[in-house]
């Protein structure tokens, strides 16, 4: 169960910049201008690191999200950031299209569309 605030709530990035920010319905993706991706929120469907295997259920904590294959890196510079229901979604420069979280049949993995 997810508390609802009443009124803002104060979040502290520690430095981080601020290319983009996205949320989904109980997640939220911040795309730093250090080119690094950042979550926090709920993580039981994986729309935060792609798994699914254990007890935590929420983040608290904004935390770089680690990417497969080199994403992120040279070359591969991510340029856009979407967040669904429970679901995640980045661009690359290079225009791949990766997404993670909660697919269909239960799957909870990292895809990329090339």
């Amino acid at each position: 169960m997810y508390a609802h605030a009443e009124a803002p709530i104060e979040i502290f990035l520690d430095g981080i910049e601020i290319a983009q920010i996205v949320t989904g319905a109980h997640h939220t993706l911040i795309l730093g201008r250090d080119g690094k991706l950042y979550g926090f929120g709920a993580r039981k469907n994986g729309q935060l690191d792609g798994v699914n295997d254990g007890p935590i259920k929420e983040q608290c904590a904004i935390r770089e999200i680690e990417l497969p294959n080199g994403v992120g890196g040279e070359g591969q510079r991510i340029v856009d950031i979407k967040a669904s229901n429970v679901r995640s979604q980045l661009t690359t420069e290079d225009g791949q299209v990766w997404f993670w979280g909660g697919f269909f049949y239960d799957c909870r993995d990292y895809f990329a569309l090339k």
